[in-house]
């Protein structure tokens, strides 16, 4: 079940919002990074405490992101059961996809507008405290001055900056997979081939992450090498996922229970011996079961 092995932190417009255990890992990683440089130009405690300040802006900058999906979704008609922050950023779990491909597209597009307006917004305020110039310098790690409100500004307004390019590359399950999915949809009308072709995009794009992630393992970047195939496989298997839920989708949909059911079942009685219900009932009535056991030689002795 969704959140089962999350911690719940609390509930925003209701919505569950949990953390996986990874998420901690992933959290101190940052902070150590951080640490590192924030340590060139600030004293050691007071690099640790903006190291810890942005790792928790960035994960609120992701949670927002992952809200604005929730949000929409909601005035969509579509449940939220819940968010979790996990080693990978954030998931917003729905209760059911999206039924067109207009609902998709808002829903897709909603968590990188909100990411846009959180870089704009850092921008703004930089500029507002150091100019245009300052705020440049900031956001591309360029500046030696000494102003930690503009070093915490710069760096979210280059990380979201990052998580908006990232996102919007359009290869499933990223949300540039899903935009260009509802796009697709849009045009043909087909739900499964937009996702089968969005997925085949996105299983592509994670053998170019993993490659990349083995070109730094033969650099000796051992961190960023195994950070890249661990996305990478993570972006194949659920673009993989994706496609085989939507193949049994399109075959099931429109059908009803009274479709596949027996409409008159026969009945067992729970004392009857395996041996007599074998002959009796199973060989009888030709049950699948019975087929099966016949074509491998098995009997129910």
């Amino acid at each position: 079940m969704f959140g089962g092995s999350s911690i719940k932190l609390a509930r925003v417009f209701g919505i569950r919002i949990g953390v996986e255990p990874s998420w901690f890992l992933v959290l101190f990683l940052i902070i150590y990074l951080l640490t590192g440089y924030y340590g060139d130009r600030f004293e050691d405690g007071t690099a640790f405490t903006l190291a810890v300040v942005s790792a928790l802006l960035f994960f609120a900058s992701v949670l927002l992101h992952e809200l604005g999906h929730a949000v929409v979704a909601r005035r969509n008609d579509i449940g939220i059961v819940g968010i979790d922050l996990w080693m990978f950023g954030g998931v917003a779990k729905m209760e059911r996809d999206s039924d067109s491909a207009g609902v998709e597209f808002r829903v897709a597009a909603a968590g990188p507008l909100v990411t846009l307006l959180i870089g704009a917004a850092c921008f703004g305020a930089g500029v507002a405290i150091a100019g245009t110039s300052g705020a440049m310098d900031s956001t591309f790690f360029d500046s030696a001055r000494s102003d930690e409100v503009l070093a915490v500004l710069g760096y979210l307004t280059f990380i979201n900056g990052l998580l908006l390019v990232f996102n919007l590359i359009p290869a499933f399950p990223l949300d540039g997979g899903r935009i260009a999915r509802a796009a697709i949809w849009w045009r043909t009308g087909d739900r499964a081939k937009a996702t089968r072709l969005a997925a085949r995009v996105g299983r592509g794009f994670s053998f170019l992450v993993m490659a990349a992630g083995v070109w730094f393992l033969l650099e000796g970047d051992v961190l960023n090498g195994v950070w890249f195939v661990f996305i990478g496989l993570f972006l194949g298997k659920a673009a993989r996922q994706a496609e085989v839920q939507t193949a049994l989708t399109s075959r099931i949909e429109g059908l009803r229970v009274a479709d596949v059911m027996d409409d008159e079942p026969v009945v067992v009685p729970a004392t009857l011996s395996l041996d007599r219900a074998w002959d009796e009932f199973f060989l009888r009535y030709g049950h699948p079961c019975s087929r099966l056991w016949t074509r491998t030689g098995a009997s129910p002795a």
